[in-house]
């Protein structure tokens, strides 16, 4: 947010507030109609450590589970295979 002298408010909330998300934030649900999966799908992958990175918003087991776009654009990413043969290798 800017006074008509150019001047930024300070602080880093006014700037959460007053500029749009550059990397928005999902949620579960949208994360696995995106993915073509089930949600307990995402659930499955939080547990072993696959899947995309995420966000826990709060504390315990009931917390707010949510995903950043750059985060899953880099999990896509990193899953394009040229064969079948580069699973296997890596594996090894």
């Amino acid at each position: 947010m800017q006074f008509e002298t150019g001047h930024r408010l300070p602080g880093k909330l006014s700037d959460v507030a007053a500029e749009p998300l550059d990397d928005p934030i999902y949620s579960e649900t949208q994360v696995a109609t995106l993915y073509n999966v089930s949600v307990k799908t995402l659930q499955a992958w939080r547990v072993t450590g696959k899947g995309p990175q995420f966000l826990k918003l709060g504390k315990g087991l009931r917390a707010a589970v949510r995903y950043r776009r750059s985060d899953l654009l880099r999990y896509l990413s990193d899953c394009v295979r040229s064969s079948t043969s580069e699973h296997s290798a890596e594996a090894k």
